[in-house]
């Protein structure tokens, strides 16, 4: 989530527990901080829908930056 200017919002709703799942699988990334990574997950989704108007929804924003 850096920066705050997201012009791209993608409705991961229906995928969010296999991203969390996907990214719990890599045991060599994670350290003692793993446990509260779905929270932080499932908060990061919650504030980007909100921001998007999408309250309720989970939601992954990027920035899009064209370079043409």
């Amino acid at each position: 989530m850096a920066g705050t200017e997201h012009n791209l919002h993608v409705d991961i709703t229906g995928a969010i527990d296999r991203k969390i799942e996907a990214l719990l699988a890599h045991h060599s990334q994670n350290d003692d901080r793993a446990e509260g990574l779905p929270t932080m997950i499932r908060e990061w989704a919650q504030v980007n829908a909100t921001s998007a108007g999408h309250d309720g929804r989970a939601i992954e924003s990027f920035r899009v930056v064209h370079t043409e």
